[in-house]
C-alpha cells in the first residue's frame, strides 16, 4: 500500500506539469495567432488608408482660370497675378504641397507648389500666378497664357493630377466650371477665386466698351460735361475713385450724362444679362489754366 500511494503522489505532479505546459502552448500559440491576425488587420487598413488617400488625391479638379485678372483681385506679391482654383469633392482635406504646375505635357514637373498648401475637403484652395520671385514666393513660378493654352497638375512624384485646355482669356472675367466639379464649363462674369461656383453668371458673348463722346483732356472753364451712350437693355456702372466698376462696386447711371467742376477719373462699364460685363472705359478731366504737354488717359 505504502508503494501504491507513493507512486500516484509522485505521478499527479507531473500530470499537472503537462497539463500546466500544454495549456500554456496553447494560449501562446493562440496569442501568437491573434498578433498575427493583428497585424493583418492592420496591414490591410494601411492599405486600404493609403489607396483612399491616393484616391482622394486623384480626385482634386481644377475648378476655375483666370489668366487676366485685371485690377480685380490682389496675389499675396501685392499685384494683380493669374490664379487658378482647385476644388477637392472628397470628405478629407489633400495636401498638395511639393506637387507641380506645367504648361508642357512633356515637362510635367515644372513649377513647383514651395509653401505649404492643402485643399479642404469639399473646398477650394486658390494658386496664384505670373510673380514669383525671390522676394514673393507664396505664388507659382510659372505665368498663365492670355492667349489660352493648357494647364497640367501633378503629385510629388510627377503623376498627372488633372489637365485643362483653356481658352483664349477675357478680362476681369474666368474660365470656370458652371458647376462646381461638373463638366460643362463657360466664361464667367463674376469670377470667386477660393469660392464655389454656384450662383455665379455664364455668358460666351462680351459687350462692347462704352462709348464716351468727349476724350481725357485738362480743361479750364467752370465744369466740363460729357455723354455716355448706353445700348439697350443695358445697365451703366460708374466709379471715381479709380477702381473697376463691377456689381458690388460703383453707382448706376440712368441718363449717361456727366459733369465735373474738380479734377476726376471716370471709370465705365456695361452690363446686361446673359453678356459678359463690357471692357473698362476710362477718362480723366484735369482741371488748370496751365498748358500740361503730357497725354491725359
Amino acid at each position: 500500500m505504502l508503494s501504491f500511494y507513493s507512486s500516484y503522489f509522485f505521478i499527479v505532479p507531473i500530470v499537472s506539469i503537462v497539463t500546466i505546459l500544454t495549456i500554456a502552448t496553447i494560449a501562446a500559440n493562440v496569442h501568437l495567432f491573434m498578433n498575427s491576425r493583428r497585424k493583418v488587420l492592420t496591414a490591410v487598413l494601411a492599405v486600404f488608408t493609403i489607396l483612399a488617400q491616393a484616391q482622394q488625391a486623384t480626385s482634386l479638379q481644377i475648378n476655375e482660370i483666370c489668366p487676366s485678372n485685371i485690377d480685380q483681385w490682389v496675389d499675396p506679391s501685392f499685384n494683380y497675378g493669374g490664379w487658378v482654383e482647385l476644388y477637392n469633392p472628397t470628405s478629407t482635406a489633400v495636401n498638395i504641397t511639393g506637387w507641380y504646375l506645367s504648361d508642357k505635357k512633356d515637362k510635367l514637373q515644372k513649377a513647383k507648389v514651395t509653401q505649404t498648401t492643402s485643399v479642404p475637403a469639399y473646398g477650394f484652395t486658390t494658386l496664384w500666378f505670373d510673380h514669383y520671385s525671390k522676394w514673393s514666393k507664396k505664388t507659382i513660378d510659372m505665368k498663365l497664357d492670355c492667349d489660352g493654352g493648357t494647364l497640367y497638375l501633378s503629385d510629388a512624384k510627377g503623376n498627372l493630377v488633372a489637365s485643362l485646355d483653356y481658352p483664349e482669356a477675357v478680362s476681369r472675367c474666368s474660365w470656370a466650371r458652371t458647376a462646381d466639379g461638373g463638366d460643362a464649363w463657360s466664361y464667367c462674369a463674376n469670377p470667386t477665386p477660393g469660392k464655389t461656383n454656384a450662383g455665379s453668371r455664364f455668358a460666351t458673348e462680351r459687350l462692347e466698351a462704352p462709348e464716351i463722346d468727349t476724350p481725357s483732356q485738362v480743361f479750364g472753364t467752370s465744369s466740363i460735361i460729357f455723354h455716355v451712350n448706353i445700348p439697350e437693355g443695358c445697365t451703366l456702372r460708374y466709379t471715381t475713385d479709380g477702381s473697376a466698376p463691377t456689381d458690388n462696386n460703383g453707382y448706376n447711371s440712368l441718363t449717361g450724362v456727366f459733369s465735373t467742376t474738380v479734377s476726376r477719373t471716370f471709370r465705365f462699364r456695361l452690363f446686361r444679362d446673359g453678356y459678359l460685363p463690357s471692357a473698362v472705359a476710362t477718362r480723366t478731366f484735369i482741371k488748370s489754366t496751365r498748358d500740361i504737354d503730357l497725354p491725359i488717359l
